[in-house]
């Protein structure tokens, strides 16, 4: 999926790469412990996140329902905020 994605490379070749390289010609432990934290932190996340559903999945039918009511209202919220945003945008001034 990622390799057919231009996000990756973008992020790299523009900014993660510069960083990188600056850091390693000032010291190659620098780059070596940026690559290192970025990716670090990446798979920490993943893996925090897979603990948080776990977790989430054995609280019980009533707290994944209300879970899933919660999530839905934000979603429907969030949408509603991007239609009124576009909205404004393309007539200019609603708001």
């Amino acid at each position: 999926m990622n390799s057919l994605s231009p996000g990756p490379y973008l992020f790299w070749s523009v900014i993660a790469g510069p960083v990188v390289l600056e850091a390693w010609r000032q010291s190659p432990s620098l780059g070596l412990s940026f690559v290192l934290g970025f990716y670090g932190a990446l798979i920490g996340g993943f893996v925090a996140f897979v603990i948080l559903f776990a977790t989430a999945s054995q609280l019980g039918p009533k707290v994944n329902y209300f879970l899933r009511l919660v999530s839905a209202v934000a979603l429907v919220i969030f949408g509603l905020y991007q239609l009124w945003i576009g909205l404004a945008g393309l007539i200019g001034g609603l708001f």
